[in-house]
């Protein structure tokens, strides 16, 4: 897993937040849904090759110092 640590200040916040963007590399078949109709969902899986790398990334914001 690798992970990345920012500070960012948005607007609209009094100051700066911490925030960690944790990355994992996902080995197991994956589903794409599409919701282009809203009466009927649409389930699609990729074929993915040996060599394609996909990431499962998620964004944790804290108002705690750092």
């Amino acid at each position: 897993m690798c992970a990345w640590y920012i500070m960012p200040r948005l607007s609209g916040w009094s100051r700066p937040r911490r925030a960690v963007v944790p990355r994992r590399r996902i080995k197991a078949d994956l589903v794409v849904l599409d919701h282009g109709d809203p009466e009927q969902l649409l389930l699609s899986f990729p074929a993915l090759s040996d060599a394609t790398v996909v990431y499962e990334c998620a964004v944790l914001v804290t108002s705690l110092p750092p």
